[in-house]
């Protein structure tokens, strides 16, 4: 049976050092946190989306995440994304299965909605996005095709929400549209979820992503997850983005050729043009 756990951690109040080391993930790590706190895990505040945040919060706008609505694919089947629970099991790019550990919903308001990119279905290939849908302009998506392969090797790259919009039938949304708050998944590394079939990249355990998390959480998390003690994400990245200006590039030679962005089998992809 899966264990939700919120770890709540005002910045405000001294925390007691816990010791953890190389932890294991998941539920085990917050049973863990809870013995070395004297308590039981049910007197753990619940680690849900919706924890209120009782310290102050110095975490910049977020422009990563998804929003509400989106479907996330399981084993289960398409869950949204808000309706996600700790140790759900969920399906990647790379056709590996994923726990999920941690659900954090983070609201902003009008700095998130001012920042939502639309992509209407099937703007990146066939059926991908299944449907309509926004994301923040710094979420990644991962580009698998011939046209990626070429210039970035068999995994393609993590492309920018932001370079999409020069494609046909990818704009800015309109705030008005676009909602206030973003989920941010955590799983135990960095990897590719599939949100509405489009293949999309989970928040890397790293230093340099803590800044992303409220300032609540980042103690625990940063504890309980040893890859955010990482400097730099580079030795925690499973999938790498190439440099903005590559970006750019590797889209517009997609609106010359007019070839999809995700395709399932690129190198099939090839044989079936040649």
């Amino acid at each position: 049976m899966a264990c939700i756990t919120r770890i709540d951690c005002d910045p405000a109040v001294a925390q007691p050092v816990f010791g953890l080391g190389q932890t294991p993930q998941g539920w085990h790590a917050a049973l863990i946190v809870a013995k070395a706190a004297g308590k039981s895990l049910s007197e753990i505040p619940a680690n849900d989306p919706d924890a209120p945040d009782t310290g102050p919060d110095d975490t910049p706008q977020p422009l990563v995440g998804l929003a509400k609505g989106t479907l996330i694919d399981t084993l289960d089947g398409p869950k949204p994304v808000e309706d996600l629970k700790p140790r759900d099991v969920l399906r990647t790019g790379s056709g590996r299965c994923r726990l999920v550990h941690h659900i954090l919903r983070i609201d902003r308001g009008d700095a998130i909605r001012h920042a939502m990119i639309r992509i209407k279905a099937g703007a990146l290939g066939p059926n991908l996005p299944a449907r309509n849908m926004r994301l923040p302009r710094n979420q990644k998506i991962l580009v698998r095709s011939e046209i990626a392969q070429r210039m970035f090797g068999q995994d393609g790259s993590l492309v920018a929400a932001r370079f999409l919009t020069d494609l046909p039938d990818v704009t800015k949304a309109k705030p008005r549209h676009c909602p206030g708050a973003l989920y941010l998944l955590l799983l135990e590394t960095q990897d590719t979820i599939l949100a509405d079939g489009i293949p999309i990249e989970t928040l890397a355990p790293c230093a340099e992503n803590l800044a992303l998390l409220p300032a609540h959480l980042r103690t625990a998390l940063a504890r309980m997850y040893p890859g955010f003690a990482q400097a730099s994400c580079a030795t925690a990245l499973q999938v790498q983005a190439a440099r903005p200006k590559r970006q750019k590039r590797l889209i517009k030679r997609h609106i010359h050729s007019g070839s999809p962005l995700i395709v399932e089998d690129p190198v099939e992809q090839t044989a079936e043009a040649g």
